[in-house]
């Protein structure tokens, strides 16, 4: 007798590697061999642990639909909600730098205070892709990074200072 198939699956909310990163577990009983995610913003998957980065918090209607090895399916939708959570201001202000406003629609401040060489700040789309690449002064203590010609999504701050690196995220909007 086959056992009926159960799709089941949690979510939790990756803050340290994305502000809108969501890491997915199947979970369901009696052997899967297929998974098909849709995680409700027009993205989808196939993998089993899936994660995916949202451009934007918000609630999202994310389904799975699993398959077994004698074709009997299920599936099972449930709303997720991502919160924004800033991995920017709060985690790098007491290391050495803050920036601000997070998200963002057309630029990102910087404050630098005491900096005695040149700094260097690199935007990274989540591809890793560079984007930009500026270098501040060591007398400028509060620096606006026009973001412009960046569209909308989820980005990575490198900031590069006396052979020190530091890193954040950061929403555009």
């Amino acid at each position: 007798i086959q056992e009926p198939l159960v799709a089941f699956w949690r979510y939790k909310q990756d803050s340290l590697t994305s502000a809108t990163k969501i890491d997915f577990t199947d979970i369901s009983y009696f052997d899967p061999i297929q998974w098909n995610w849709t995680f409700g913003d027009g993205f989808t998957s196939t993998e089993q642990f899936p994660s995916h980065v949202y451009a934007e918090p918000g609630v999202y209607n994310v389904c799975l639909n699993v398959c077994n090895s004698a074709g009997i399916c299920d599936d099972l939708c449930k709303n997720v909600v991502v919160k924004n959570v800033s991995v920017g201001s709060k985690q790098l202000s007491a290391t050495f730098f803050k920036f601000y406003p997070n998200p963002t629609s057309d630029y990102l401040v910087f404050e630098l205070p005491n900096i005695t060489s040149e700094s260097i700040v690199n935007i990274y789309d989540m591809n890793g892709r560079e984007l930009i690449s500026k270098n501040i002064a060591p007398s400028v203590g509060i620096y606006r990074l026009e973001l412009n010609s960046v569209p909308p999504g989820v980005y990575f701050i490198k900031l590069s200072n006396d052979n020190k690196v530091y890193g954040a995220h950061f929403i555009k909007s």
